[in-house]
């Protein structure tokens, strides 16, 4: 039986044993009335009874077994507090009324600690990504795991408490926008899941939101580009240092295994890939104008749950290159001449050395270049630049900022060129000065002069 199909089973459990315990309640007054008499009520108590161990034992699908040799008692594990716990009793009649009483009062509360696994299941069942599940993990160990809130019953939390432990971890934690919202996800999507699943009638999180306008006043799209002008974009000083040293490197040892790293280099600032589908292309994705991107270099993790802990863990399984993420992402990359000619010099490169790895273009003596490569050799070129040393993502958000700029090609051809979902992407995270601090200057003097 699955897990939902079983959750459901306790909840109407639940809703039947409630009904039991009124009607019980409700037997005293009937006899003092002479409504009922002593031997009715024994008949529906036993009616009742054997109705509620054929339903029990239908949601407890662990065995109930006898100890052998001197402890003889009756056994059978339950799930308590998010641990495993073994109860015992002399008679099997005494098991059968302790699971009664607990899925039918519901000892085990329902609780973020004891949802959380469940919940972790239920979205691997629904196709989410090992990467997001093991961010979504990353973040219950940092905010929630060492937190007493884990172990309160859902049905207790009002929206004003919900509100205030949010509230007090975007300060204690000092969160932007970004991790906040990734950090209320679990809290959020939780509460979800239990009020689809009928574990609680209403969800308190339809009630609560924290606009950005109001919670996060300082990240605004010009502050950043102010603040962050250096880190974000390449300017077109860089862009001459790092293309000539990129070139320089390969000729200088075209034989070595990882040399079409730094022609990697090049055909980012000519294309705007991510730098997950530059190590993705294949020969196939090779066109005469265009590049066809419809594959993307990946984190692979390992989720696993204890199932007698119910322990959560994530193991890194190495990268593999799996479809692209989006629709957007499946997209024609246009090729300018000197994107050809980069092209053509790996594929030469890579037939006189020798290297293959089934049709990859960026291989090396053993295997397909991953990411890392290509970010290493980055960090080499900014270093030997005397430059900041800037990710594969800023030489992207340089590639479409440029493209802007130049006034020529307007947002939305940017934008489909990257793969955005939508424009919006573009113009509030890629759009960056890369002229230089002199240039910028230059036309300050010659837009004052009169």
């Amino acid at each position: 039986m699955s897990n939902k199909s079983n959750d459901k089973k306790i909840v109407e459990f639940k809703k039947y044993y409630a009904k039991c315990q009124e009607i019980e309640k409700g037997f005293k007054l009937q006899i003092e009335n002479d409504i009922i008499t002593l031997n009715e009520v024994r008949e529906k108590r036993e009616k009742m009874t054997k109705s509620l161990e054929k339903l029990v034992l239908e949601i407890h699908t662990s065995n109930i077994n006898q100890g052998k040799g001197k402890d003889q008692r009756w056994f059978t594990p339950i799930m308590k507090g998010g641990k495993r716990v073994i109860i015992k009793k002399n008679t099997y009649e005494e098991i059968i009324d302790e699971l009664i009483e607990f899925y039918g009062v519901g000892k085990e509360k329902i609780t973020l600690r004891s949802l959380y696994p469940q919940w972790i299941k239920n979205m691997q069942s629904q196709g989410a990504s090992p990467s997001y599940l093991r961010r979504i993990d990353f973040d219950w160990r940092k905010y929630y795991q060492n937190d007493k809130i884990i172990d309160r019953e859902l049905k207790s939390f009002s929206v004003n408490e919900i509100k205030s432990w949010l509230t007090t971890n975007l300060t204690k934690y000092e969160l932007n926008s970004k991790k906040f919202y990734n950090m209320q996800t679990i809290f959020k999507q939780i509460f979800k899941y239990a009020n689809e699943e009928e574990m609680i009638a209403k969800n308190p999180f339809d009630k609560i939101s924290f606009p950005k306008a109001k919670y996060f006043k300082g990240e605004s799209n010009k502050q950043r580009q102010i603040e962050g002008l250096k880190k974000e974009v390449f300017n077109e000083d860089d862009i001459k240092k790092i293309k000539e040293l990129a070139l320089k490197d390969f000729m200088d040892n075209p034989s070595n295994s990882t040399s079409t790293a730094s022609l990697g280099v090049l055909l980012l600032f000519n294309s705007g890939l991510r730098v997950g589908e530059l190590v993705a292309i294949r020969e196939r994705n090779i066109f005469d104008d265009y590049l066809w991107i419809e594959e993307e270099e990946q984190r692979d993790y390992i989720i696993s749950i204890d199932e007698k802990t119910q322990k959560v863990t994530c193991t890194y399984n190495g990268t593999k290159v799996g479809k692209a993420k989006t629709n957007a992402s499946f997209r024609k990359v246009p090729l300018t001449k000197e994107a050809k000619e980069i092209i053509q010099l790996i594929l030469e490169t890579n037939k006189a050395n020798g290297f293959k790895e089934e049709d990859f273009l960026f291989v090396n003596a053993t295997q397909r270049m991953q990411e890392n490569t290509i970010l290493k050799r980055i960090y080499k070129l900014c270093d030997e630049a005397f430059i900041d040393k800037r990710s594969p993502h800023k030489i992207r958000k340089t590639f479409a900022s440029m493209l802007v700029n130049k006034g020529i090609m307007d947002i939305s051809e940017v934008s489909s060129i990257l793969g955005h979902v939508g424009e919006q992407t573009l113009i509030n995270h890629y759009l960056y000065s890369t002229k230089s601090a002199n240039t910028r200057l230059d036309r300050l003097e010659q837009s004052l002069a009169m």
